[in-house]
């Protein structure tokens, strides 16, 4: 509950879906998804872009923490994420919290209930160019879209729009490179780094 009050309104829907999921399939443009964040990359990420309202970044970077604690519930949902090999370069807090970060990702994606894909940009124009999208799998069978866009994040529920996205993001993980490519890109950036 706190942690849903402590982020914009806008985003209390998201939060809720995520809570609920039984699996959640993401793909990411700019940064890897909040449920992967380590705190310090969450933190100059959320001073960065000026998410924190009246300056309480720190309040909304424990929220961001506190989200990431249904990925170690005992019944954990499973987390597919697809993240653009921008997100791995773009220079968020200094060397030091990307490494950080970076070295997070190949933890997590050691975890069985996560699966973490890289979209290299050798890949070219892909399915979701226009994008980030989150799929939640509810534990009803009724799967809910979000979309972020120029415009903001929407849920959506309409079976023709979720079904397309659906769709989408198997093409998205068919494209990306495979779990374990995807683990030595990220240490290849670690490298250079």
């Amino acid at each position: 509950m706190v942690s849903r009050e402590s982020v914009p309104a806008k985003y209390r829907g998201f939060i809720e879906e995520e809570e609920r999921a039984k699996s959640i399939h993401t793909y990411e443009q700019t940064f890897p998804p909040g449920l992967l964040q380590t705190q310090a990359y969450a933190r100059e990420l959320l001073a960065g872009v000026r998410m924190a309202y009246d300056n309480h970044v720190d309040t909304q970077v424990e929220a961001r923490m506190r989200r990431q604690e249904i990925l170690r519930r005992d019944d954990p949902p499973r987390l597919r994420a697809v993240i653009d090999e921008a997100a791995l370069r773009r220079m968020i807090g200094g060397p030091d919290v990307m490494r950080d970060q970076l070295q997070h990702l190949l933890k997590m994606g050691e975890m069985r209930h996560i699966t973490i894909q890289v979209m290299p940009f050798v890949a070219g124009a892909h399915a979701a160019l226009n994008g980030q999208m989150t799929i939640f799998d509810r534990l009803n069978g009724q799967p809910v879209l979000y979309y972020e866009g120029p415009t903001g994040g929407h849920l959506m529920t309409d079976s023709g729009v979720v079904g397309d996205a659906v769709d989408r993001m198997d093409v998205l993980r068919a494209q990306a490179l495979s779990p374990d490519e995807s683990a030595d890109l990220i240490r290849q950036v670690l490298e250079e780094l």
